[in-house]
């Protein structure tokens, strides 16, 4: 009996030590620049074939929670996961390993402040501490037209000097040219 376990742990072992598991990169993707009070997407993938995962996402406390969305391709036959300010936690598994590099989680936040938040990770894949890739973000504030971390009059003043321009700064709501809407959105936004 003990010669007939000894053969199969070290079985065992040898096809443990054949199995691919080679660190893999796990990122967060999404946009570089969002404006304060919008919502923006990010994903979180790996670069290789997943077995069982355990992603820790932290982020700045400019960032809000709006949804999260483990496995959103349904790609594992185990997601779930726990979410703290300022955290989210992820673990995913499968009985069989998919021939699929996939999505782990897509999360959805709100840009609550500015500044220049970060996205960070930390991941063990497949029973590996991996590689990560984090994503700043750069909140603007698209009525602070002359950029000097104020929403005030001075705004106001640069909005109506570049009255009728097309696809500057000043073109607060993107619509292609300076006017009325560009300067009630500055009003609307005074500090």
């Amino acid at each position: 009996m003990k010669n007939g376990l000894a053969i199969v742990l070290v079985l065992g072992l040898a096809l443990l030590g054949l199995m691919p598991y080679a660190s893999a990169t796990t990122s967060v993707e999404g946009p570089g620049t969002v404006n304060l009070g919008s919502s923006f997407g990010v994903t979180i993938t790996s670069d290789e074939i997943v077995e069982a995962a355990y992603v820790v996402v932290t982020f700045s406390p400019e960032l809000d929670v709006e949804s999260i969305s483990v496995d959103p391709d349904s790609s594992f036959s185990y997601s779930n996961y726990q979410s703290d300010t300022g955290s989210v936690e992820i673990i995913v598994a499968q009985e069989r390993p998919a021939p699929v590099m996939p999505t782990l989680a897509e999360i959805n936040f709100t840009a609550t402040g500015r500044g220049t938040p970060t996205i960070n990770l930390s991941s063990v894949i497949n029973g590996v501490e991996d590689d990560v890739e984090s994503l700043i973000v750069e909140v603007t504030v698209p009525w602070d037209v002359n950029n000097d971390g104020l929403v005030n009059f001075l705004d106001l003043v640069e909005v109506i000097m570049h009255w009728g321009e097309s696809d500057t700064v000043y073109d607060v709501d993107r619509n292609g040219v300076v006017g009325y809407s560009d300067l009630s959105l500055v009003v609307e936004h005074l500090e």
